[in-house]
């Protein structure tokens, strides 16, 4: 049975499979069906029946029929590899067998080597396990089902599965079989709740096993809210944190940005903490709608402002303003509230201007100039005035900021002023221009002297 060489041959593997299944043998029987082929039944202790057959003669048995005792068995050929095999709508087993290939030359009618042999094993009475398993596709709104069963050894192998589905703990559902292909399935959960899933199997001897241990799931449909935490400075803020009503904190990446997923519906945002880049209290709610993303953007506030009255909300106290009456209070009502506009005049000419003193601390080395503005376009082409923000200090003035630049809404904009700390500083916001320019107006709010530093 061994080669030389030391490779097992064949015949190693028909005498391992006879060792292996010709035990225990209760009874016996041979039948020789013409000529031609030879049956050889054997009955095991434990019920199994073994049917070995073979033909004798190089003519071939044909199609030969053999009673079916199971619905299916085990076939196996001269080489050990096995296959399902099933009864016909006559309950026999259909063997094609291979006819003898040795002659014996002293006599051309008889062979004295048969012809190779089959072996029927009759024996699967016991039903199948099965396993599913379950692993979430990206985004966690669908995910791949896949099963499997065992048999055993001599097990005829699963004909067929049946898949069950469990939505939110109700009743067990066969699943839509158009989801399944072969032993997978795809399965949208998207539409929300809790889901199980299990399985059993059928062999192909009819034998049914019981379902599986369940595999289980939920998924809550849900929307994302993008929050982007900035300082005066418009650096975005690191590890900002966010506080929503309902007590839960998170917090902002390295680019400032705080990413939310949360259910359909309202989310209430109370409270933003940038340490030393700025806090705010906030008073906004979101409509959170399923698989959407709503973005925006907050500014924190310095922990403290040194203007004390920058936005506005005390009238113009604080605040010392030209006498020509170009300045007066706009109140936008719920969309900002009030903001100061100064409106240039043609005659006569002088600067309307909006001013606040302020003595800039020595320890604020990181000190900033924070202010909104909005500038109308002019109402002609003419040259037109210009809107400046100056800063007068003992050591003389600068000019901060100066434009022409119409802007659509409110625009931020900021100065940094490190190089002023420990000085008194007036700061004055004014429409400037040569004689003759067009007129101009321009709406000021939130004034902010803060201390931020600069983010590396």
């Amino acid at each position: 049975m061994m080669s030389n060489d030391q490779r097992a041959r064949p015949s190693y593997r028909a005498f391992q499979l006879a060792a292996e299944m010709m035990v225990n043998i209760e009874s016996a029987s041979r039948e020789v069906r013409g000529e031609d082929a030879v049956i050889t039944t054997l009955n095991r202790a434990d019920g199994a029946r073994i049917i070995v057959a073979w033909t004798k003669t190089g003519a071939g048995a044909g199609n030969l029929e053999i009673e079916a005792r199971y619905p299916a068995a085990l076939l196996f050929d001269w080489t050990g590899e096995s296959r399902v095999i099933r009864g016909d709508a006559n309950g026999n087993y259909i063997l094609n067998l291979p006819v003898a290939p040795g002659r014996n030359l002293a006599g051309d009618d008889r062979y004295s080597v048969g012809g190779p042999t089959f072996m029927i094993m009759e024996f699967d009475n016991e039903a199948p396990s099965s396993a599913i398993q379950m692993e979430a596709l990206p985004g966690g709104r669908s995910i791949v089902l896949s099963w499997e069963a065992n048999d055993g050894a001599l097990g005829t192998g699963a004909e067929s599965y049946e898949i069950q589905v469990s939505r939110d703990n109700g009743p067990w559902e066969a699943l839509d079989p158009e989801l399944i292909d072969g032993t997978e399935a795809i399965v949208d959960i998207s539409s929300g709740g809790a889901f199980a899933f299990r399985v059993r199997a059928t062999d192909f001897a009819g034998n049914q096993g019981g379902y599986s241990i369940p595999v289980s799931t939920q998924y809550t449909p849900s929307g994302f809210l993008a929050i982007q935490v900035l300082d005066i400075r418009n650096q975005p803020v690191p590890f900002a944190r966010l506080t929503l009503a309902d007590g839960s904190l998170h917090d902002a990446d390295e680019e400032g940005w705080i990413r939310i997923q949360h259910t359909e519906g309202t989310v209430q945002l109370i409270n933003l903490d940038g340490s030393l880049h700025g806090q705010r209290a906030l008073d906004a709610s979101y409509s959170i709608a399923r698989d959407q993303q709503t973005v925006d953007r907050f500014m924190l506030l310095p922990l403290e402002n040194l203007i004390n009255n920058g936005a506005f909300s005390d009238g113009l106290n604080g605040w010392n303003t030209s006498p020509d009456g170009s300045l007066v209070l706009i109140d936008h009502r719920i969309e900002r509230g009030v903001a100061a506009r100064l409106t240039g005049v043609r005659r006569p000419w002088g600067y309307p201007y909006l001013s606040v003193q302020q003595d800039i601390p020595t320890h604020y080395n990181s000190a900033i100039l924070s202010f909104e503005y909005h500038l109308p376009a002019p109402e002609s082409n003419a040259i037109g005035q210009w809107f400046q923000v100056r800063a007068i200090t003992p050591a003389g003035q600068t000019t901060l900021f100066q434009t022409q630049e119409p802007t659509d809404s409110f625009t931020r904009h900021w100065v940094d002023l490190s190089s002023l700390a420990g000085q008194p500083v007036q700061f004055i916001f004014e429409i400037v221009g040569p004689r003759g320019a067009a007129p101009i107006s321009v709406e000021i709010d939130t004034v902010i002297l803060g201390n931020v530093p600069i983010l590396d």
